[in-house]
């Protein structure tokens, strides 16, 4: 998958059975492959489950909800530490659905990339972006402290 392929899904893309873990963790990995360093681990997910960034699975399956949820984790977790994603996520979920959650994130995300297709950066482009995201990754992580 090249670049300018990357698409993520919406809500209503994504499986509406429940999954088991080996299912769910192939279904995450396959949407995120091309945006994480590492690909989402069983370890992983167990260790969200008990810090309660995602709910236990109900005989062993995960819901719709949850691979959202993973998949949400799974892209901020390369920029927020998380402490800042599971604000984040108990914010959404106290005042909008998962799936709402989900598609905003998706539309801008898709957005964005495909707006920023045919940008091509020099060398000194690269440095200057790079800055410039870091300074919105501090002020997100400000804007986050204070909710």
């Amino acid at each position: 998958m090249t670049e300018t392929n990357i698409n993520l899904p919406h809500y209503h893309e994504l499986p509406v059975i429940d999954l088991y873990m080996d299912q769910l963790l192939g279904m995450v990995n396959q949407y995120t492959n091309t945006l994480i360093d590492h690909p989402i681990t069983k370890s992983m997910i167990n260790s969200y489950v008990k810090k309660q960034l995602i709910e236990k699975p109900i005989n062993k399956k995960y819901t719709t909800v949850q691979l959202a949820e993973l998949i949400l984790i799974s892209i901020y977790k390369s920029i927020l530490p998380l402490p800042y994603i599971a604000k984040l996520l108990t914010i959404s979920r106290d005042r909008h659905t998962i799936a709402s959650v989900f598609d905003n994130v998706v539309d801008s995300f898709n957005h964005q990339l495909k707006s920023n297709q045919e940008i091509t950066l020099s060398d000194n482009d690269l440095i200057t972006k790079s800055a410039e995201l870091l300074a919105i990754e501090h002020k997100i992580k400000q804007r986050i402290n204070q909710l």
